[in-house]
């Protein structure tokens, strides 16, 4: 998927401080890294988050002119994408086989609490940065990243721009008929250690996501021309309709889609959307994650169509953010649905080329900036190309 189209590909493991592997995936620079127009010689990490049900695979799928995670290594970026577990390329856990119910304890806390910091952290220590180029999530990607910065706000400094595709933070008016009938089964519903309904909310894969219903359907049924239709509504049920994928695109995405999560995970979106108010909380109404303690930067890129991340919940996320100064912009795609953002192939003309110049905008004030201050101190004589290089040299590296 990566190697075939001319990229490098390294593949990391990170082990996550509760024994959960996560296999994280590296495109350390582009097809022809001397050619490109944004080649940024110091070559930052970015971090891109999948979101829930699908996996690392997502930044790749398309060609690599439509892909996210090709177009940004292009572009002069170290290229990492995480894996959340229980998905793909993270059923490992220290204690428990993923047959086990203890394997797949968890919730949104943990991808939020844990995961993506400590996969933030080994990128950052693997390349010797001290903080990311960017952040990128797609709908619960985006999510995890703006509750991991305000359950935490130490990581604003190591988050770099963050930009959030499409994120589901707040569902209180989601619209998809899926998620609304899912919710509808567990209006009050917590899975606890205690009583009430936790028999019926018991740790587990989500079944409708799991493997062999991947094999066996998606892999199988919906791979017949005949049958891909209905399986698109299927999709469209869950994530809303979309008038930018065509039918045959779902073809290669039935592949790697679903990859899988935890019922406690889906069971945390069913919380925030039954709630009596907007929330964005921890699992079973707990502490609320504010919004107004994240301080690294933060751009919104939202869909006119979008079923899950409303308009509604997003003017709330945005005027969280404006309130604790995070806020820089929301770019709105009017004929965007929630998958477009990922999926459609013409993202890259309507949505790549603005979130890649405002990265190498503040990727150049990030890690350029200080070379240019010193090379305007420097004596007249001493300002010229050769010195300047030596001075690039030794200001942009990690």
């Amino acid at each position: 998927m990566v190697v075939p189209k001319g990229y490098p590909l390294e593949e990391h493991h990170v082990v996550t401080s509760d024994g959960y592997t996560l296999r994280t995936f590296r495109i350390a620079h582009g097809r022809n890294t001397n050619t490109s127009q944004h080649t940024n010689p110091s070559r930052p990490p970015v971090l891109l988050l999948h979101g829930v049900s699908l996996s690392s695979t997502c930044w790749v799928v398309n060609e690599p002119s439509e892909s996210l995670a090709f177009i940004l290594a292009d572009a002069g970026y170290d290229v990492w994408m995480m894996n959340n577990r229980g998905n793909t390329f993270a059923r490992k856990q220290a204690q428990h086989s993923d047959l086990s119910p203890d394997f797949w304890r968890f919730s949104l806390d943990e991808l939020i609490t844990i995961d993506l910091p400590d996969t933030l952290n080994y990128v950052l220590q693997a390349t010797g940065y001290k903080t990311l180029a960017g952040f990128i999530g797609h709908s619960q990607g985006g999510s995890v990243g703006l509750g991991a910065m305000a359950y935490d706000p130490s990581l604003g400094s190591k988050m770099g721009l963050v930009m959030a595709l499409a994120p589901s933070v707040y569902v209180k008016f989601a619209s998809t008929p899926l998620l609304v009938q899912f919710a509808k089964l567990f209006p009050g519903g917590q899975a606890t250690s205690g009583t009430g309904l936790v028999s019926l909310i018991s740790p587990s894969e989500f079944a409708p996501m799991d493997r062999e219903i991947h094999a066996t359907l998606l892999d199988g049924f919906c791979q017949d021309i005949v049958n891909m239709p209905q399986c698109r509504v299927l999709v469209e049920t869950i994530f809303g309709a979309s008038p930018n994928i065509k039918t045959l695109q779902y073809r290669k995405y039935f592949q790697q889609w679903p990859a899988s999560t935890s019922t406690w995970n889906v069971l945390s979106w069913a919380q925030l959307f039954n709630s009596a108010t907007p929330r964005f909380c921890l699992f079973n109404q707990g502490a609320e994650l504010d919004l107004r303690r994240i301080t690294a930067p933060v751009i919104l890129f939202t869909g006119g169509r979008d079923q899950i991340a409303s308009a509604q919940d997003n003017a709330l996320v945005r005027a969280r953010l404006t309130e604790g100064g995070s806020f820089r912009e929301e770019v709105i795609t009017a004929d965007y649905a929630h998958m477009d953002f990922i999926w459609d192939t013409n993202a890259r003309t309507k949505v790549y080329p603005t979130l890649l110049a405002k990265l190498d905008a503040a990727s150049k004030q990030r890690f350029l900036g200080f070379h240019e201050t010193m090379v305007q101190a420097l004596p007249l004589q001493f300002q010229h190309s050769d010195v300047q290089r030596l001075v690039q040299g030794l200001t942009t590296s990690p």
